[in-house]
C-alpha cells in the first residue's frame, strides 16, 4: 500500500497529477481524490488512511496503514457529536481499553485509541469480508443453517465478552462482521458506553413528540447521526426504557432480532419513528419466524421466541445457554454453497 504522506493541510492538486499519482501507485483512488477536493491530511497520528469503509452515526470508517508496522487497521473518526464533553471521553478510553484486552476469534480486536489534531480515534483489526446486513442486502434471507451458524459464532464472541464484565449493548446485523472464509467477528464492543449516551440523546429527544421544538431536535438527530432506526429494531425493551439497565440478556435479545434479520430480511417490528418501533417491542407479540419460513423447525423457532421474551428473566439467562440450545438442535454445520462472493 502506498506510504505517501500528506502534509497537515495539502492544497488542491490538479486532476492530471492526481492521475498520475494514482497510475505510479503513490496515491489511492481515495486519497487522490481526498486531495482533489482540498480536504484535511489523510494522516493522523501513525495512521495514513487509504480508503473510505463506511460513515454512520458513530464517525467515519477507513482502511489505514499503521505506518511503523505497516499493518493495515480499520481507523474510526469518532463523532465530535459523541465526545462532547470530558466524561463522555474519559469513558469512551475506558471501554476501549476494556475492548483492547478482549482475544476471541468471534470479536474484532481494538487495537488503540487516542485523539490527535482535535480528533478521537480507534483503531480496530481490519476485517476482510462483510457486514451481515450487507450480505442479505444483496443476496436476501441466508439459509437456515447459515443463519444459526453466524447467530452461534456471535453467541460464542459475546459469551466471552460478557464473562469480562463486557455488555456490547448494540448487537445488529451491521455489528457481525463475516469474513470470505465464514468467520463471524463482533464489531464495536469497547463502544457501548458512548452508544448509550447517543441512544439517550434520541430518546430524550423524542418522547415529547407534542413539542415541536423536541420534534425539530429529533429530526436533527435522526439527519445528523443517521441509523436510528437501525438502532431501535434492534434494541431490547429495557434498554430502552433504562440504558443503564442493559445486561448480557439484553444483547441475547438483540440477537434474536438479528436472526429475524438474518431468516427474513426485516427487523421484528417495524414503525414509522423510533418511538413506534421501540413501542412494538415492548408491548407486541413475538413475530412467527415459521410464518416467512417454514422451514425452520420447531426447535429453533422456540429458540427465538425465548431469546426475544420482552422480560429479561424468561430469556436465555446467559450466552453459554443460548449456544448449549443451538448445539441440542444438532443442525448440520452449513456447507460451501452459500459463501461470499470472491
Amino acid at each position: 500500500p502506498p506510504h505517501t504522506q500528506p502534509s497537515h493541510a495539502a492544497p488542491p492538486i490538479s486532476s492530471e497529477r492526481a492521475s498520475q499519482l494514482g497510475t505510479e501507485g503513490k496515491l489511492t483512488e481515495y486519497q487522490a481524490t481526498a486531495l482533489l477536493k482540498g480536504q484535511p491530511s489523510l494522516s493522523i497520528d501513525k495512521y495514513l488512511s487509504l480508503d473510505l469503509i463506511g460513515m454512520g452515526g458513530m464517525g467515519t470508517v477507513f482502511k489505514a496503514i499503521h505506518r511503523p508496522m505497516n499493518r493495515i487497521v480499520a481507523f474510526k473518526m469518532i463523532s465530535k457529536h459523541l465526545v462532547a464533553s470530558p466524561d463522555q471521553v474519559h469513558r469512551f478510553q475506558r471501554e476501549v481499553r476494556v475492548a483492547g484486552t478482549l482475544e476471541n476469534v468471534n470479536i474484532v480486536r481494538a487495537y488503540d485509541a487516542d485523539q490527535s489534531k482535535g480528533v478521537h480515534f480507534l483503531v480496530m483489526e481490519y476485517v476482510r469480508g462483510e457486514n451481515l446486513a450487507q450480505t442479505v442486502r444483496r443476496d436476501g434471507p441466508l439459509t437456515v443453517d447459515r443463519a444459526i451458524d453466524c447467530i452461534r459464532q456471535a453467541a460464542n464472541g459475546l459469551r466471552y465478552a460478557h464473562r469480562r464484565g463486557v455488555v456490547h449493548r448494540d448487537i445488529k446485523p451491521s455489528n457481525l462482521m463475516r469474513t470470505r472464509d465464514m468467520l463471524v467477528k463482533v464489531l464495536d464492543l469497547g463502544l457501548a458506553d458512548i452508544d448509550d449516551s447517543y441512544r439517550q440523546v434520541q430518546r430524550n429527544t423524542i418522547v415529547s413528540q407534542e413539542n415541536t421544538n423536541t420534534r425539530r431536535l429529533a429530526k436533527k438527530y435522526h439527519t445528523e447521526f443517521g441509523a436510528v432506526l437501525g438502532t431501535a429494531s434492534f434494541m431490547a425493551p429495557e434498554q430502552s426504557r433504562d440504558a443503564g439497565s442493559a445486561d448480557p440478556r439484553s444483547d441475547i435479545y438483540s440477537l434474536g432480532c438479528t436472526l429475524y434479520f438474518l431468516l427474513t430480511g426485516e427487523p421484528p417490528y417495524k414503525g414509522k419513528t423510533s418511538v413506534d418501533i421501540i413501542a412494538r417491542h415492548c408491548d407486541s407479540e413475538v413475530p412467527s419466524i415459521r410464518h416467512w419460513r417454514p422451514e425452520v423447525s420447531h426447535s429453533v423457532d422456540a429458540i427465538f421466541r425465548r431469546m426475544m421474551a420482552k422480560c429479561p428473566a424468561e430469556r436465555f439467562q446467559s450466552m453459554g445457554d443460548l449456544i448449549a440450545a443451538i448445539e441440542d438442535c444438532e443442525i448440520d454445520p452449513p456447507g460451501m454453497k452459500n459463501d461470499l462472493h470472491a
